[in-house]
């Protein structure tokens, strides 16, 4: 056995000196290929650092008159009731929702009775005292809950409706008697109730349910619907008097239409550079950011922020403030303010806990650490043995490392001990696991340093299950020279394995360097694929390219093992060769492969059924090279 070390490392200026050593100067950042609850902190991995993260901002309707303003958070639920930030965490409802809530709703009288609910999936709460103590309202259902809110009135009328994914509901909130008002047509396509919160008739509410607006004048009893071309999106009454207001509707398709007179509804022209909008309110947000009328949606003035403050937002709120008029916004986990609109963004985070604090646990992996850089080693070797060091910092918590040579069998490994692999291959990576049992501190990790030997392989093109004088080495030789086989990851070939339906769309598209056409998401009308298969992008090319058909019945069955006459048609199809039908009557469809294949003395078969297996495979690709 013949071996020798290689050594891979994790450094910035520091080179090895050994003879035929790979040679990377690359830093630990430049290495790391993916994360997992991870970081780098310049250039050590640390474990990822978060802190507050914020969740939605609700003001209540008579802000500025009642400052309340409340944000719900991964860590509980803030108030600030002050002008400029100054946030307090409000025990109570922290209490009751320790991870943020859904939403908060303040009741349509708020300012006079100071009535609000909260709620999550789980349950509802309401305060009659502007939150300073809260009673349970919780339905009794089996269902998650999506939506919650007052009814009109609710002062005097003691109705709190709900949705859940089968509809919506109405609750009397002294009884806790609970009645079905609307069924969803699908699951979830109830959503949106919605009702002027101060209009002082109390029987008129609407609600979605798919791509139909429903409108109620009688507590629900009966239905007035207007049915859009689209699923709605999102439903928004523009109030616009204590009585009164507009009806603003989005649907899936981008479009917004509007209401100034009961049901009757038009269309608003928007920019052109808008295809997507988020949310409507008075405010939109859209792919090309915020944008705001001021009358009615005739015409729309952007708001130019920084692309980055749309990017990643999660919640926004927009409130009249005397004669101004502020946008709040969540972007990731910072809460920011634009007074007046005038297109500058500040935070406002006065108060909040935004304490970083480190994740329990975390991954990273390294690239295959033998692609780094142009050299290749010969391909009758395989990794054998490694040996791993690493410098940091554990700061009395862990760091443990795993290797794997074929890519797959990850095996644990102590830092400084020569590890012989179980499963040898040609695939070298690392793989460090950071966790901590304090949210304070974490390890560090700052280098990576590898050695590996490796171990020769006998038998032909390198594969220690073929022997150099096996007939079918030739061929062997040239598809792993075109690099149409690779072999398997510990090393052999198999050439007596059985080639199924997949892998030979696979071996014929890149064999014959068909240009590769990007999967799209669908099943490509086979019924019996999954969309997120490592072989859907080859299977759109052939389909595209007319290389292969399917099954009558619809499916393409990628497991099944391919047969003779099949793998002639599909390897003629993908070689782009026309031959002419026979026109004897009664022939087999599979006639005309065969004699061509006959004629130019391509593997002949007694049984046109017959598996093909990969050496097969192998073989005819190389008769077709010496053609």
């Amino acid at each position: 056995m013949f071996k020798r070390s290689l050594a891979v490392l994790l450094l910035l200026s520091v080179f090895i000196t050994s003879a035929n050593a790979f040679i990377v100067n690359k830093t630990l950042a430049d290495q790391v290929d993916t994360f997992e609850n991870t970081v780098l902190d310049d250039e050590n991995v640390v474990l990822d650092k978060t802190g507050l993260i914020l969740k939605n901002l609700f003001i209540n309707p008579n802000f500025p008159t009642e400052r309340d303003m409340y944000l719900s958070t991964e860590s509980g639920v803030y108030l600030n009731r002050q002008y400029n930030a100054d946030f307090n965490l409000h025990t109570g409802l922290t209490q009751l929702f320790p991870n943020g809530f859904t939403e908060i709703k303040f009741e349509g009288t708020y300012s006079v009775t100071g009535i609000m609910l909260a709620y999550d999936k789980s349950k509802i709460y309401v305060s009659n005292n502007r939150g300073d103590t809260w009673i349970d309202e919780t339905p009794v259902i089996s269902e998650d809950i999506l939506f919650a809110n007052f009814g009109p009135k609710y002062a005097q009328n003691q109705q709190i409706y709900f949705i859940t994914s089968s509809g919506l509901y109405r609750m009397n909130a002294s009884t806790l008697a609970v009645a079905k008002l609307v069924t969803s047509t699908e699951p979830g396509s109830v959503k949106n109730f919605r009702f002027i919160p101060t209009q002082s008739i109390d029987d008129i509410f609407y609600v979605v349910n798919g791509d139909t607006l429903l409108k109620t004048e009688n507590y629900g009893s009966t239905w007035i619907e207007h049915k859009f071309s689209a699923k709605i999106r999102d439903f928004e009454i523009k109030q616009k008097t204590l009585t009164s207001g507009h009806l603003m509707v989005l649907t899936e398709g981008n479009e917004i239409f509007y209401a100034t007179d009961g049901m009757n509804f038009y269309k608003l022209t928007l920019p052109a550079e808008i295809t997507t909008i988020s949310a409507v309110d008075y405010i939109i947000l859209t792919n090309a950011g915020f944008y705001i009328t001021y009358n009615n949606g005739e015409t729309w003035t952007k708001l130019n922020y920084p692309s980055s403050y749309t990017s990643i937002a999660k919640d926004y709120d927009f409130v009249v403030d005397g004669n101004s008029k502020s946008l709040y916004l969540i972007n990731g986990n910072t809460l920011y303010r634009d007074t007046d609109l005038n297109e500058v963004f500040n935070e406002y985070m006065s108060g909040l806990d935004a304490t970083e604090i480190y994740k329990a646990s975390g991954t990273v992996i390294s690239k295959n650490l033998l692609d780094l850089n142009d050299e290749q080693f010969a391909e009758n070797y395989i990794v054998e043995d490694a040996f791993i060091t690493s410098t940091g910092e554990l700061n009395g918590q862990t760091i443990e490392f795993f290797l794997t040579a074929d890519g797959i069998n990850w095996e644990p490994v102590n830092v400084g001990i020569q590890h012989t692999f179980e499963n040898k291959g040609r695939d070298l990576r690392w793989k460090a696991v950071l966790s901590t049992t304090n949210a304070a501190v974490t390890p560090i990790l700052k280098t990576v340093s590898v050695d590996f030997g490796l171990e020769k392989l006998s038998g032909c093109a390198g594969f220690p299950d073929i022997n150099v004088d096996d007939p079918r080495c030739p061929a062997i030789e040239y598809v792993k020279k075109q690099g149409i086989f690779i072999g398997y990851p510990d090393g052999n070939f198999q050439p007596d394995n059985a080639i199924n339906r997949a892998e030979t769309v696979k071996v014929i598209i890149e064999g014959f360097n068909t240009p590769m056409t990007v999967a799209d998401g669908t099943n490509l009308g086979f019924s019996d694929v999954e969309i997120d298969s490592w072989y859907m992008g080859y299977l759109k090319t052939a389909k595209q390219n007319g290389i292969i058909e399917g099954y009558p019945d619809g499916t393409f069955k990628p497991s099944e093992t391919v047969i003779y006459v099949e793998m002639l048609k599909i390897f003629f199809e993908g070689a782009g060769v026309t031959i002419q039908e026979d026109a004897a009557a009664g022939t087999a469809w599979y006639q005309k492969y065969v004699d061509y294949a006959s004629s130019n003395n391509l593997i002949p078969y007694n049984d046109v059924s017959a598996p093909m297996k990969r050496a097969d495979v192998a073989q005819l690709f190389y008769e077709w090279s010496l053609l």
